[in-house]
């Protein structure tokens, strides 16, 4: 065995440039990735323990907002306007056939929406890189918003409802731009939820109960830690819930509904699926890389290291309370080691920080210690 030591100061590159040392390498080999133009972050799901910083990029966070209002907003403009363009007989519906109209569980449907937006900000609230999943939520519940805006520009179900005519308003034989904007105003005041009488009517295909529910519970899912992953239940069983109350309240066909999963679903892996390639070069290769949206996700996270992100929970504010708060004993130094260990199939590695005293000689110096074979 061999063991090189290395002076603390000598790690300050593997800062500079984001030394990445891949775990899942067979070789054992560490790679560089490029250095983020605005401090750059350092990759904890290759590094373990080393935290990453998320740059804030307040224009991004701006335009993300704006694409998720307009992309929101375009949903209730659109049945503003198709509300009276859209039928008043329902269409035929296995489900809707086997299970008699429960008005009931439109509400309910309603709250298990809410419960599960509650579940993603609690995540958020509670996560290491609560800003992250934030970004990419707001990314994903755009872009599905925008291509239910399509649909329902361009396909008016009729209401499933046994009695349309008295949970349906009276349609008008035009619609001027008064009736459009009061409308639109009304859906923005209420953030899309109508009353269960006198609603707008036809925006069906595809739904947008399922599209939120879905989106809130895969995040919730996919960046609970480990050892809390069992949580995941709760938003899942919200959903499974919610969706079956859409289905027997008449809110939404079933069709509207197993439309929104798969399309929720979709959007969700082929974005992570994207974005958590190891490295920049192998993610540029990818076949998704040709499908133009991507180009809009490579910008979006060009400063966040590439690869699956460390899952854990950090209270909010918490680097700011260690820096303002917190002092260091100068009498104390950092003693930081790297240890590598082979297989013959994977490598692994670990970082290691410990605070001690200068007890001797040897600690008087902060060093890093390789083993190698």
């Amino acid at each position: 065995m061999r063991q090189v030591l290395l002076e603390e100061t000598s790690l300050l590159p593997i800062h500079k440039s984001r030394l990445r040392f891949s775990a899942n390498s067979r070789r054992g080999s560490c790679s560089s990735a490029p250095a983020s133009r605005e401090g750059g972050a350092v990759d904890s799901a290759h590094v373990p323990g080393m935290p990453q910083r998320i740059p804030w990029e307040f224009g991004k966070i701006a335009f993300l907002f704006i694409y998720l209002a307009l992309a929101g907003c375009s949903n209730w403009a659109v049945f503003s306007f198709t509300h009276d363009r859209a039928g008043r007989e329902p269409l035929p519906d296995i489900l809707f056939d086997l299970l008699p109209e429960q008005e009931w569980a439109a509400t309910w449907g309603d709250w298990s929406v809410t419960a599960n937006i509650l579940c993603l900000l609690g995540l958020i609230s509670l996560h290491r890189f609560r800003l992250l999943i934030a970004r990419r939520a707001f990314f994903i519940a755009g872009t599905l918003y925008a291509m239910r805006s399509i649909s329902l520009l361009f396909t008016q179900l009729p209401p499933g409802y046994v009695n349309n005519a008295k949970r349906c308003r009276v349609r008008e034989n035009t619609t001027t731009l008064e009736t459009f904007f009061s409308r639109l105003g009304e859906q923005t005041i209420r953030m899309g939820f109508q009353s269960k009488e006198g609603m707008l009517c036809g925006d069906l295909l595809f739904s947008g109960h399922t599209l939120v529910m879905m989106t809130c519970t895969l995040c919730v899912a996919h960046y609970l830690p480990r050892r809390w992953k069992l949580l995941s239940i709760v938003p899942y069983t919200i959903s499974i819930c919610g969706m079956i109350f859409l289905i027997i309240s008449h809110t939404h066909y079933t069709i509207d509904v197993i439309f929104a999963y798969w399309l929720t679903n979709f959007v969700f892996i082929i974005y992570h699926a994207y974005v958590e390639v190891d490295m920049l070069v192998e993610r540029r290769q990818s076949v998704l890389h040709q499908v133009w949206i991507m180009k809009l996700v490579s910008w979006l996270e060009e400063n966040i290291v590439p690869g699956k992100v460390e899952n854990g929970f950090a209270l909010p504010f918490e680097n700011f309370l260690r820096r303002h708060l917190l002092v260091d004993n100068p009498g104390h130094h950092k003693q930081i080691s790297i240890d590598f260990s082979w297989s013959s199939s994977s490598a692994t590695s670990t970082l290691k920080s410990t605070r001690e005293p200068p007890t001797s000689i040897e600690n008087l110096s902060s060093a890093s210690t390789f083993g190698l074979p």
